[in-house]
């Protein structure tokens, strides 16, 4: 089916509009016509390939934009996740210095005097 289609773009408009041979849209009137009673011409059978093109070319827009989308929510997700982990390490540095000095961990290894008695 392929071998038929040439695509040529209508500048007025700036849509593709699609080129059909002569040997195509007579397949596909062939192809269409054991599909309804009344007789159809090369023009009805022009129109079916172009909306048949026309939905083909939507489901493949629709599809790019939703893989789009989807790298851009994998990409929010990363940045949340990087930030999540840069704000957890600081707190966690944060706490550490808080809790302990040096200073205090020295004094804790001196001996501790014993009482007499």
């Amino acid at each position: 089916m392929s071998k038929h289609l040439g695509k040529s773009i209508d500048r007025r408009e700036g849509l593709r509009k699609p080129k059909f041979s002569k040997g195509l849209i007579e397949e596909a009137r062939d192809l269409f016509q054991k599909r309804t009673d009344r007789p159809l011409t090369d023009e009805d059978a022009r129109e079916m390939l172009e909306n048949l093109t026309g939905f083909f070319m939507s489901l493949q827009l629709l599809d790019r934009e939703q893989k789009a989308q989807q790298i851009v929510r994998k990409e929010i997700e990363v940045e949340v996740a990087e930030s999540q982990v840069s704000a957890c390490c600081e707190q966690s540095l944060l706490a550490a210095e808080e809790t302990i000095s040096p200073k205090r961990l020295v004094r804790r290894r001196r001996p501790i005097p014993r009482a007499k008695g």
